[in-house]
């Protein structure tokens, strides 16, 4: 998989469960800029409602990479991907570490929202993204913000 040179280049996506909650994470490649969103429900139709918001948000992503799970497989989600031309590439299963870049902010997020305070679930997940798109990652030396957002702070 070729190296992501700008924000939205390529997301990687998974799903994560909290104490019952479930959340779609989605994190940029380029920036490591996380975006976690509460769901109802994990259906391909819910999956596609939420991606159609990000999609507006910051414009189509040339390739999304997701695991094999069956909202991801759908015949639903792929034509919605494919109309948008968007690439998908799903991991092979019993290997996770080609998505390890989501695999890897699901345990961040859940140990990060284990700790977090907030009198809401959506305070707690806020105050998580605030903290991690804030702090410089060890790979890039910049915050997902100054990445995503192309603000550095020099």
């Amino acid at each position: 998989m070729a190296w992501a040179t700008q924000p939205w280049q390529r997301v990687h996506i998974d799903y994560a469960e909290v104490k019952g909650q479930n959340f779609l994470l989605v994190v940029d490649s380029h920036s490591k800029w996380l975006e976690v969103l509460p769901m109802n429900t994990t259906t391909s139709t819910a999956t596609i409602n939420v991606l159609r918001t990000l999609f507006a948000r910051y414009g189509l992503p040339i390739q999304l990479v997701s695991d094999n799970g069956p909202q991801f497989r759908s015949e639903e989600f792929q034509n919605f991907l494919k109309s948008n031309g968007v690439d998908h590439t799903l991991t092979p299963p019993y290997h996770p570490a080609t998505n390890g870049l989501a695999e890897r902010n699901v345990q961040t997020f859940k140990n990060a929202f284990a700790k977090s305070s907030g009198e809401t679930l959506g305070h707690k997940v806020a105050n998580v993204l605030f903290t991690l798109r804030n702090t410089p990652n060890t790979t890039t030396g910049k915050t997902p913000s100054e990445l995503f957002l192309r603000d550095p702070k020099d």
